[in-house]
């Protein structure tokens, strides 16, 4: 399973949540990639996001799941639990 952050460099919750997503990343080794919606928007069109930030779980399958969890406990509890 990969993990995809959706962020704009100018919004203060996305700069709030970084170091949440990097105990994240840190914890898991998830394969992982930080997207920046304001020079992608296809993207976040992709995704059918209109907040950020938003993290999307991809599955091997091609499943998406769209992950509001703000606690690097909660993502990563999110994430054993969506990867079985």
């Amino acid at each position: 399973m990969q993990a995809l952050l959706l962020y704009s460099p100018s919004c203060p919750h996305c700069v709030t949540f970084k170091p949440v997503w990097a105990e994240f990343v840190r914890t898991t080794h998830a394969t992982h990639h930080e997207i920046d919606i304001s020079a992608n928007p296809e993207v976040a069109r992709y995704f059918g996001v209109s907040s950020v930030p938003t993290v999307v779980f991809l599955s091997a399958s091609g499943r998406r799941h769209i992950v509001t969890s703000r606690s690097p406990a909660a993502l990563i509890n999110d994430w054993v639990r969506l990867s079985r």
